[in-house]
């Protein structure tokens, strides 16, 4: 197992165990995507993080709007805030 690999599995399992503390549904479906694209890349020896991230980033979320991160990201860049908090 690489380093960076043994850091995300690292992180993700201390942000699921913060995250169900908290009770935070939001933070539990990124972690359940991650796990999801992980698995469905064929599972820690075959994924790429990048892809990953990138599928992320472009996966609508109903805090959001059903808008995706993109989405938000240029609007913020274009001047129009309505999604900043």
């Amino acid at each position: 197992m690489t380093k960076a690999l043994y850091f995300l599995l690292s992180f993700l399992r201390q942000r699921e165990r913060d995250w169900d503390r908290l009770r935070l549904p939001v933070s539990n479906d990124l972690t359940n995507l991650y796990k999801h694209f992980i698995l469905s890349e064929g599972g820690f020896n075959n994924y790429d993080l990048n892809r990953i991230i990138s599928k992320i980033n472009r996966t609508p979320q109903r805090n959001l709007g059903w808008s995706n991160s993109v989405e938000i990201a240029r609007e913020l860049l274009q001047g129009n805030i309505k999604y900043a908090t």
